[in-house]
């Protein structure tokens, strides 16, 4: 449980949700990764970082929220979408929460609680397997 609970904050960061929307900090960049992209080439940096929410949001309901659970063909596809789904919400819900960490305080922030959490729930199986 410990390890979920890092590996979610840890996909807030690597997601760029908004407390760690660094490098797209369209107020205080003035040359970012998109300044100089329109057209397709936009569209295709767009679509990438949906493409990265789902695939993110999938591996952690694989891993951490039971999948598919199981079931038959049609059922185990809604219920991994439907758990995708409330990830994505819950993703959502921390994205307009927040303010904008630096990037100091942001590494402190992922040194203090993931990765504290990680190591307490490594010991933690390697202790009760």
């Amino acid at each position: 449980a410990l390890t979920g609970i890092a590996l979610f904050l840890c996909l807030l960061g690597k997601l760029g949700v908004k407390p760690f929307d660094i490098p797209e900090a369209k107020q205080e960049i003035v040359q970012g990764p998109l300044t100089e992209a329109s057209g397709p080439i936009l569209g295709i940096f767009e679509w990438s970082k949906v493409i990265r929410w789902f695939t993110f949001c999938v591996f952690y309901v694989d891993l951490f929220l039971g999948g598919g659970d199981g079931l038959p063909l049609p059922w185990n596809i809604i219920s991994v979408l439907a758990k995708c789904l409330v990830l994505t919400f819950v993703f959502a819900v921390f994205e307009v929460a927040n303010a904008r960490f630096v990037i100091s305080h942001a590494f402190k922030w992922l040194l203090k609680w993931p990765l504290v959490l990680s190591v307490i729930g490594m010991i933690g199986v390697l202790i009760f397997p």
